[in-house]
């Protein structure tokens, strides 16, 4: 039996090239692959600092921990100069408002109610007249069709 090449499927049995030879089951790129105890290439090490954006805002993340346990720099900051972790349902506040200065004298410790109360003109500000853009609205109505689907597969 000769192979088709145009059918785009493997053959097995069937050398295509002399200097590929791949079996179904053989490792292929032995000298390539990632060795067991070797160290990534971009790893960082503990007390890194990166800088993310996230909707808009940058903020400062402080690697404390292996593998890969990041937490906010202003938190990390603001428990070292308190000298306790910060209390279950409180955030770091900044005091003028940028979220990338994270000296000891422009943080604070609010409630989430307190901090919202903040922060409130800032929202409202940024919802009036802000209207949902054409991808936005798309990614909505899927997520609804998705929704009402799963609701029938449970229904029937």
């Amino acid at each position: 039996m000769t192979p088709i090449r145009d059918s785009g499927r493997f053959v097995p049995g069937i050398n295509y090239s002399e200097t590929t030879q791949f079996k179904p089951g053989n490792p292929l790129g032995i000298a390539t692959r990632f060795k067991a105890g070797q160290a990534a290439r971009n790893k960082l090490p503990i007390g890194s600092v990166t800088i993310r954006d996230r909707k808009g805002v940058q903020r400062a993340f402080v690697k404390i921990a292996e593998p890969n346990v990041w937490r906010k720099r202003a938190t990390v900051v603001w428990e070292a100069v308190n000298g306790k972790r910060l209390p279950r349902g409180y955030v770091v506040h900044h005091k003028d408002r940028n979220a990338l200065n994270d000296d000891s004298s422009n943080l604070v410790a609010l409630t989430r109610s307190q901090h919202i109360a903040e922060h409130r003109s800032e929202f409202s500000e940024a919802r009036r007249g802000r209207k949902d853009s054409h991808e936005t609205r798309q990614r909505k109505r899927e997520a609804q069709l998705r929704r009402y689907a799963r609701e029938r597969e449970t229904a029937s």
